[in-house]
């Protein structure tokens, strides 16, 4: 006490001890952490004679020394904090001190974090439903958003922990979050929880999983085998669909003819369906008349036009010069169509004149 006592009296009489705090005023830092591994230096610049002794204290009230891992303090009293995560905020204190007194500053240290989301849906929890067909392979995604990164984990009915990562033959946690079924099973069924945590709390994700049975087997729409005639020009529907499926070919040409196979994957098999299109035939007229024909004055007569294929265009040339080549009257020659087996009749009535009738298929 006595040696205290003289050296701060020869101080005070001298005029050679001091004390400076430089910019001792309240200083505020804000760290916004979109990325990791953010370091943040504190400045504590001080003057004094003798020299003084420059101690930091954590939000925490505590002395900061080297010994912990993320703190450094330098020579000149500057403070950096490594890593800095949610939990680092507050105020630091900086103490400079002589034989003359004390000086103080403090720093605070506000960090900002993203606010954590999950497959971006705001809020501390939500809930979803998700349905699935037993045996199908199910993704149930738990992408998250924000820093700092959180540590993901499925919590599984009957309070199973899958924390990400995670593999097995049945569920895997990908480091992503996701949760992946392999085969879906009837007791999949129920609510599961992604929960992603980190220093500031949590967020959650129910997700109610409904595992149904496959009550049949999908069909192909289309018939199994069917067969169509290709019309170079004419545009070609195929239909072959479970839900869509249609293919349509524009301006076919001959080199388009085949056979056509449509196959449907499912999780419960594979189905096929095939069309055969085949080029076209050239028609021809199945009933020949031997002429002439012989008819008696004031009859009907009836000139039946049979054919094989499906003509463009039919047409009937009388003995006039006139033609016939649709469903018309003319005088008294008349044309109509009959559709039966695939056949076209041809009917002409009561002729005036005799003499060659002429009928072309094209």
């Amino acid at each position: 006490p006595l040696l205290k006592l003289f050296v701060g009296t020869w101080c005070l009489t001298m005029g050679r001890c001091t004390l400076t705090m430089l910019a001792s005023q309240r200083k505020v830092i804000t760290l916004a952490m979109h990325r990791t591994n953010l370091t943040v230096t504190l400045q504590c610049n001080v003057k004094g004679d003798p020299v003084p002794v420059v101690t930091w204290m954590s939000p925490k009230n505590t002395p900061i020394s080297n010994a912990i891992d993320r703190y450094k303090v330098l020579k000149d009293g500057t403070l950096v904090v490594q890593k800095v995560q949610q939990f680092d905020e507050g105020n630091y204190t900086c103490m400079a001190r002589n034989s003359v007194g004390q000086d103080n500053k403090v720093t605070r240290v506000e960090v900002l974090a993203t606010p954590l989301v999950i497959n971006g849906l705001r809020g501390t929890s939500n809930t979803i439903k998700v349905n699935a067909v037993q045996g199908e392979r199910k993704l149930l995604d738990c992408v998250t958003e924000g820093t700092p990164s959180p540590r993901i984990m499925w919590i599984l009915p009957g309070n199973v922990i899958l924390p990400a990562p995670y593999y097995s033959n049945h569920m895997t946690v990908h480091q992503n979050g996701t949760l992946e079924i392999q085969s879906t099973k009837k007791t999949d069924s129920g609510q599961m929880v992604c929960v992603a945590r980190y220093e500031g709390g949590e967020v959650r994700m129910l997700v109610n999983l409904d595992v149904k049975e496959m009550l049949g087997s999908p069909q192909i729409a289309a018939p199994k085998r069917e067969s169509f005639s290709l019309k170079v020009g004419n545009t070609v529907t195929l239909n072959c669909s479970i839900d869509a499926g249609t293919r349509i070919s524009n301006n076919p040409s001959v080199a388009d003819a085949g056979m056509y196979r449509c196959v449907g994957h499912t999780s419960a098999g594979t189905f096929e369906s095939t069309v055969t299109l085949s080029p076209g035939r050239k028609p021809q007229i199945l009933n020949r008349y031997i002429s002439p024909v012989s008819i008696m004055d004031g009859e009907t007569l009836f000139l039946h036009c049979q054919t094989t294929g499906e003509p463009f265009r039919l047409t009937w040339t009388l003995p006039s010069g006139v033609v016939l080549n649709r469903l018309q009257k003319v005088g008294q020659q008349k044309l109509t169509t009959k559709h039966h087996e695939e056949h076209k009749e041809c009917r002409e009535p009561e002729l005036s004149k005799i003499g060659i009738q002429k009928d072309d298929l094209e």
